[in-house]
């Protein structure tokens, strides 16, 4: 992509052939966005979803299912996608409210799971946990926007 204000530079053949034996994966990307592009979808989207989809369950896809921590999730609607969730991704999720647990009770939490997911305005009071187990924390603009992780994972 180019932008006003940065430099061009266009690569010869001989090192976009050097580029794609370096990578080994290089054909297999490149079928990957045809095949998106000749159905309809939009390769930004597309992308963006390939990442989130390795923040979710990481990479290669475990033979177990993952466990989810969902953090202050305690609305109606929340639950719903969170049975959802169990039901489309075969996950196990628990939840847990930070303001009535105590510590001890957070950090076991914490680290009987694969994936945290909290609001942001959450998140970075979990940090304290979640870095102590080196564990993956995402961070969802609200509760409400469960309903995107479900978007995700039914694909």
């Amino acid at each position: 992509m180019m932008q006003k204000g940065r430099g061009t530079q266009v690569a010869g053949e001989e090192e976009i052939e050097r580029f794609k034996t370096q990578h080994s994966y290089f054909n297999f990307v490149e079928q990957t966005i045809k095949d998106a592009y000749e159905s309809g979808f939009k390769i930004d989207d597309v992308l963006l979803a390939g990442f989130a989809y390795t923040q979710l369950f990481g990479e290669p896809p475990q033979k177990q299912k993952t466990h989810y921590l969902f953090v202050e999730c305690k609305i109606s609607s929340c639950i719903f996608y969170l049975d959802e969730l169990r039901r489309v991704a075969s996950a196990e999720i628990d939840t847990i409210d930070v303001q009535e647990s105590p510590k001890d009770r957070i950090m076991q939490s914490i680290r009987d799971a694969d994936v945290i997911v909290t609001r942001s305005d959450l998140a970075e009071r979990l940090k304290e946990f979640v870095d102590v187990t080196q564990k993956k924390i995402i961070s969802v603009g609200s509760t409400n926007d469960v309903s995107l992780l479900l978007n995700m994972i039914r694909g």
